[in-house]
């Protein structure tokens, strides 16, 4: 009975693990798809002032 619940201790641990790394991941994804966007208008703008 102990190992099973070292089993599940373990993994609760590595799913809390893998949701940090989830959300840190969509943190950086939207970070460089609003700089994405941002290059975009500016290349925009400087195409339109030639």
């Amino acid at each position: 009975m102990l190992s099973l619940v070292g089993a599940a201790l373990d993994a609760a641990c590595r799913i809390v693990v893998l949701e940090d790394q989830l959300e840190e991941a969509r943190r950086i994804n939207a970070e460089l798809n609003q700089r994405d966007r941002a290059g975009e208008r500016s290349v925009a703008t400087a195409a339109d002032s030639s």
